[in-house]
C-alpha cells in the first residue's frame, strides 16, 4: 500500500495496513540531525519512510520586494513580501519578532488590497504540473492556501492590531477575509484549469490561543464561518477534502468546523487542551484527526512516557480509521534523532491494523 492509498484510506475510513505517518520538522532540527547521521539536504519523508505528499504552494503575499535590511553576527533584520519588518536571531529557533506592520488602519488595507489579487506569478504552474505528473499515482496531491481569513492578517497587523479591528470594525475584517477567499478560489481554479487534480485543499489559520480561540464563537460564525463554508462546499464539489490547520485551543469552535465541512483537523495541540481521545469520541465519525502527540513529551519526557502516550492515543484514535499519526505541532531542534526514531517506531507498531 503506497502513501496515497494509505492517507486517502484513513480519511475515507477504508481498510488500510496501518495509520499514515505525516510529520513536519524545524529546519534547525534537520540541520542538527546532520551530526546524528541525517544526510544533509535529504527529504525527511523519504529518509524516515513517512507518508509523503505533493503540495502546490501559492504566493499569498502583497508581493512587495522583500530583502535583508541589516545583518550582524547575532541577528538578521528583513522586510517581507508583505512589507513587514522581521528580526530573526541566528543562534536560536525562536519565533520571528515582527514590527512596522503593513496594515495599521483600514486605509492601509485599502492601499494594499489591490495587491492581494490573483496573478499568474503567484504559482509556478510548470513546476506544479511536473510535480503532479511525477507523483500522482503514489502521493496525495494537496493545494495549499496559507490562510482563508485570520492567519495572514496576524502577520500583517500583529495579533493585537487584528484583535482590536475585530472588536472595533468587524466589517473591515470581513472584507479582508473575503479577499483571501477570492484569492483562494482564483488560485485553485487556475491550477485546476491546468489539469492538476488535487485530493485535499489545506488552509492554516491558527485561531486558537492557550485557553480558547482568539475570538468568540459568535464572531467566527458571523465573519469567518461563511467563507470557510463556501470553501469547503467548493472543494467537496470538486471531489476534494478540506483540511484545516489551527494551533491552540479550538474546542469551542469544533462544532462549527464540522458544520463548515472540514474533513481533516491538525495539529491537536495538547498543551492547549486539544485531547485527541476526547475529540475522537465526539467527532471521530466526521473529522480525520492528524497529530495529537505532545511535543513537550517528545522533547522533555522520558522514552517510557512517550511510548505510553503513543500507545494509548494511537490505539484509540485509529479505531474505525480517521487518524493520521504525528506530533501536535512539529519536531523542534531539542529532540534527538534517536528519540524521533523511537517515536516513529512506536507509531508504526501501535498504528497497525
Amino acid at each position: 500500500m503506497n502513501s496515497r492509498e494509505r492517507i486517502l484510506g484513513a480519511i475515507n475510513r477504508k481498510k488500510i495496513d496501518r495509520v499514515p505517518v505525516w510529520e513536519s520538522f524545524w529546519s534547525e532540527t534537520l540541520e542538527k540531525w546532520n551530526a546524528e547521521g541525517f544526510p544533509k539536504g535529504a527529504d525527511p519523508a523519504e529518509y524516515f519512510g513517512l507518508d509523503g505528499n505533493c503540495t502546490t504552494y501559492i504566493d499569498w503575499s502583497f508581493q512587495y520586494q522583500g530583502g535583508i535590511i541589516e545583518e550582524t553576527d547575532e541577528y538578521i533584520i528583513s522586510v517581507s513580501a508583505d512589507n513587514v519588518k522581521t528580526k530573526r536571531m541566528k543562534n536560536s529557533a525562536s519565533t520571528l519578532e515582527l514590527s512596522d506592520y503593513s496594515i495599521v488602519t483600514r486605509e492601509d488595507w485599502e492601499l494594499n488590497k489591490p495587491r492581494f489579487v490573483f496573478n499568474e506569478s503567484r504559482v509556478d504552474i510548470n513546476a506544479a504540473k511536473a510535480a503532479y505528473e511525477n507523483s500522482k499515482d503514489f502521493l496525495v496531491q494537496i493545494f495549499m492556501e496559507p490562510c482563508l481569513g485570520f492567519e495572514k492578517y496576524k502577520y500583517c497587523m500583529g495579533t493585537e492590531g487584528l484583535l482590536i479591528a475585530i472588536g472595533e470594525d468587524p466589517e473591515w475584517v470581513r472584507d479582508m477575509v473575503e479577499a483571501t477567499e477570492k484569492l483562494a478560489f482564483d488560485s485553485l481554479d487556475y491550477c485546476l484549469g491546468h489539469g492538476i487534480e488535487y485530493d485535499i485543499g489545506f488552509i492554516t489559520e491558527d485561531m486558537g490561543f492557550s485557553n480558547g480561540p482568539f475570538f468568540s464563537p459568535a464572531f467566527y460564525r458571523e465573519i469567518i464561518f461563511p467563507s470557510h463554508k463556501r470553501w469547503c462546499d467548493y472543494l467537496h464539489g470538486k471531489g476534494m477534502k478540506a483540511m484545516l490547520h489551527t494551533c491552540g485551543d479550538n474546542r469551542a469552535l469544533l462544532p462549527q468546523f464540522v458544520e463548515a465541512g472540514f474533513d481533516i483537523l491538525n495539529p491537536l495541540e495538547v498543551k492547549a487542551g486539544m485531547d485527541v481521545i476526547q475529540i475522537k469520541k465526539d467527532y471521530g465519525d466526521k473529522l480525520t484527526l492528524w497529530g495529537g502527540i505532545d511535543v513537550k513529551n517528545i522533547s522533555f519526557g522520558s522514552l517510557e512516557s512517550l511510548r505510553d502516550e503513543i500507545r494509548d492515543k494511537v490505539t484509540f484514535a485509529k479505531q474505525g480509521g480517521g487518524y493520521i499519526f504525528g506530533s501536535d505541532h512539529s519536531i523542534p531542534e531539542n529532540v534527538p534523532m534517536s528519540t524521533y526514531k523511537k517515536m516513529l517506531e512506536w507509531g508504526l507498531e501501535y498504528g497497525r491494523y
